[in-house]
């Protein structure tokens, strides 16, 4: 699940830079907040899962990368990082939210 927080705001990324530059700007914004509202929602997922009992690293996620330099992708989130990300997630739902069509640049804004 932390994967896919850190991939699904890339992917939406690159999905808005990919598109034609011509398109609408309100298409481009609600592509956006569609990404951004699921990663939000991914967050208060996490949220409601969350054992605030355990101080320790939680959904961790291991994989060996190049285990011949010793090279690992590991994820793990605590009890001070999970508000903070719920907090961005947050954040980044109202902004996209907060702007008007005065856009000049949406495909580079969004």
């Amino acid at each position: 699940m932390l994967s896919a927080l850190l991939w699904l705001p890339a992917l939406g990324a690159a999905v808005v830079g990919f598109l034609p530059g011509n398109m609408n700007g309100m298409r481009l914004r609600s592509i956006a907040s569609a990404f951004a509202a699921a990663v939000f929602l991914l967050n208060i997922l996490l949220l409601i899962q969350f054992d605030q009992a355990n101080s320790g690293l939680q959904f961790q996620e291991y994989l060996p990368w190049i285990p011949q330099l010793g090279l690992s992708y590991n994820l793990g989130i605590d009890g001070l990082s999970l508000p903070l990300l719920v907090l961005s997630s947050l954040l980044t739902l109202l902004v996209i939210y907060g702007t008007g069509e005065a856009v000049a640049r949406p495909q580079l804004y969004y």
